[in-house]
């Protein structure tokens, strides 16, 4: 590597990467021969972090007389990245560096301090894991004891019920009793194993750090700075260095505002950190540069008959508490064949031709779990069981939903001191007059603004520096800081899948009129309203949402939740038999109604998606069919849509109607109708 040589004086900084050769060529200085070691101390004052590493920046203060140093840091914590080392420097001496070096040297006593103080925080939450696990182990013992109680109980009542000796008041007690039992029980053991899982995951974070310190618990590395004084004065160094175990990740608060038609977002910045070295008081700037019940409505899949049908089945479970979990999607990868967990849990895709496949389950707030492998012979079952698990997302501050009167916003246009028309709302140039003369009364204070990022960007990359500097231990909760809070106006539409769920969903369509993208993150969306004859507004969680990378002006989409003043309904209308039994071909003749009615004060409009089957073979016919009103889009797959307007208090109807003739020894449940 080449030699770098730098004088030092107030206004010069000194820049030398690791690695630069302790020799120096050129002039040489007046300077005694023999070298003195001093040891400074620094603290940390920046941090830059990536999304899976943080470039830490340690600064201290040393007086130098005149002559030959060596400049020695120790605070540097086990696990940098040796080759990333960077040291700067200013001051009032003149100087110049003439090496820098890692040593391996022993640690000084502040390290022995650490680890009594990370044992005894273990041994803590050790107690505390196990007293848990032994009231789970309580609690399960009770729920199987209640269970089996329950059993008999219920048993002997309904033979007294039969016997007239007793009341259905008394069963009906009964009942009541065995549910809140099971309700309170399973509460508890939710809640324990929910602690348990944080605290493990905390242990074992602890029982690293604690066996990289074994490891090594006398020696660490100590950064040495040669240096030759000529003048002398004091030199501020900065040293940096790389570290794992740090990150961010992008977290969004969505509110849609009903009243206003505009979407608020709050870009907020997830923040965690396990290097070793507590943070206080640092400066941090966040770097995007590399060295799914959801609000989501469900997605309904083509139907296809076939007669190599088989089908694959089972239940998607909660890895912690084993509970059911409803809603999820189930599909093959590489086909359009999937379907949606039912409120059990239980899943069933039929019509799946023989061969091999991978099945994916995904789920709003839960990582997705996938499984190659899965085989299907024609006309059998193959089982898969799903059990995943939770997504962890750091704890941040808490969130604040507060009910109140329309107030004044200060949005980034402001910020960035654009103008704002006569007809809106005016918070600068003392014009807050205007809205005092139009309403007739004096204007409510403004909101207290809230300190936002200063923001650095390019398409994809954006450096984002926290205003307020960070404190945080390593090894604590991650927290969280506001990037910005911006509103969005939308297009906003309604949309249904009723033979999947009896919900309309809400969803809108924005502009990212930010300066910079935003980042994939989970979102968590509420819906703000004032409710009628009220004028507090209120504001619902409706479920989490996940955000993909939005490039400054790119249009993207937010799912909304479900809109209640719209009310839809699916019904099997008719089901008719063609044919008689025993007959070579089978006629059977379906007939569904959907029934959708809005209880809004105003005008909406509803996408409604269904289907009809698709015969994938010879043997099978799909006849007759009926479809009334006709759809705005009806594909070769079956999928039909309609879009219905409706206005306050209106109710419309959908109604279609087809025929299958399929082989007479053949059944409904072979096909997979339903």
């Amino acid at each position: 590597m080449s030699l770098h040589r730098m004088l030092v004086s107030t206004a010069v900084m000194i820049v030398c990467a690791f690695a630069v050769p302790a020799s120096v060529m050129g002039d040489a200085l007046s300077l005694a021969t023999t070298e003195e070691e001093i040891t400074f101390e620094t603290k940390i004052v920046s941090a830059t972090i990536y999304t899976n590493r943080a470039q830490i920046t340690r600064r201290g203060d040393v007086e130098l007389a005149r002559g030959r140093f060596r400049v020695v840091c120790e605070d540097l914590p086990k696990g940098f990245f040796e080759s990333s080392i960077l040291v700067e420097g200013t001051g009032s001496a003149t100087a110049r560096i003439v090496g820098i070096d890692l040593e391996r040297r022993e640690k000084r006593e502040v390290d022995a301090e650490r680890f009594t103080e990370l044992t005894d925080q273990y041994m803590k939450l050790y107690e505390e894991y196990s007293e848990l696990n032994i009231k789970l182990s309580a609690l399960k013992r009770r729920e199987e004891l209640r269970s089996s109680i329950s059993e008999f109980s219920l048993d002997k009542a309904q033979d007294q019920l039969a016997r007239e000796t007793f009341s259905i008041q008394q069963w009906k007690a009964l009942l009541d009793f065995f549910e809140q039992e099971d309700v309170e029980t399973r509460g508890q053991i939710e809640s324990i194993q929910s602690k348990t899982k944080k605290m493990y995951e905390k242990m074992n974070w602890f029982r690293s750090e604690l066996a990289a310190m074994r490891a090594d618990d006398r020696y660490g590395k100590a950064v040495v700075i040669d240096c030759e004084v000529t003048a002398a004065g004091t030199l501020t160094f900065d040293i940096a260095y790389l570290v794992p175990n740090a990150s961010w990740a992008p977290q969004y608060t969505i509110r849609y505002l009903e009243r206003e038609q505009e979407l608020e977002l709050a870009y907020n910045a997830t923040i965690g950190q396990s290097t070793g070295e507590d943070w206080k008081e640092v400066s941090v700037l966040l770097s995007t540069a590399k060295p799914h019940i959801g609000a989501a409505p469900p997605k309904l899949e083509p139907w296809y008959l076939s007669s190599e049908a088989g089908r694959i089945w089972g239940k998607v479970i909660d890895s912690s508490t084993g509970g059911p979990i409803p809603y999820a999607n189930v599909v093959l990868v590489g086909t359009k064949m999937g379907s949606m967990t039912l409120s059990d849990g239980t899943y069933n895709i039929v019509g799946v031709p023989a061969g091999t496949y991978t099945v994916k389950v995904m789920m709003m707030g839960y990582r997705q779990e996938e499984r190659q492998g899965i085989r299907v012979g024609a006309g059998s079952g193959t089982v898969a069981n799903f059990a995943l698990d939770e997504m962890i997302v750091g704890k941040g501050e808490e969130i604040v939903v507060e009910a109140e009167m329309p107030q004044v916003e200060v949005t980034m246009s402001e910020v960035h001191d654009r103008a704002r028309t006569d007809d809106e709302y005016h918070v600068r140039g003392g014009r807050s007059g205007v809205v005092e003369a139009r309403a007739m009364k004096p204007a409510p204070p403004p909101p207290v603004p809230h300190a936002e990022a200063e923001v650095t960007t390019s398409e994809f990359a954006a450096n984002l520096q926290i205003e307020k500097s960070v404190d945080l231990e390593t090894g604590a909760e991650p927290r969280r800081s506001l990037v910005v809070r911006q509103r969005f106006p939308g297009k906003f539409s309604r949309f249904s899948v009723p033979r999947l769920s009896k919900h309309v969903f809400v969803e809108g369509v924005f502009d990212n009129k930010l300066d910079f993208p935003l980042l994939p993150g989970m979102a968590e969306v509420y819906i703000e309203t004032v409710p009628k004859g009220s004028k507090n507004r209120v504001s619902n969680f409706v479920g989490r949402e996940p955000l993909d990378a939005v490039a400054s002006g790119e249009e993207f989409t937010v799912h909304l939740g479900i809109d209640q003043d719209v009310k839809i309904d699916h019904e099997l209308e008719h089901k008719e038999y063609l044919t008689k039994a025993g007959r070579k071909k089978a006629r059977i003749r379906y007939g569904y109604l959907i029934t959708v009615e809005s209880f809004k004060d105003k005008p909406v409009e509803v996408s409604i998606v269904d289907r009809i089957p698709v015969s994938m073979m010879k043997e099978v016919k799909v006849e007759d069919v009926e479809i009334l009103p006709p759809p705005v889009e009806e594909g070769e797959d079956g999928i039909l849509t309609w879009k219905i307007p409706l206005g306050p208090g209106e109710k419309e109807e959908i109604r279609f109607a087809y025929t299958i003739e399929f082989p007479g020894d053949w059944s409904e449940d072979y096909l997979g109708i339903r």
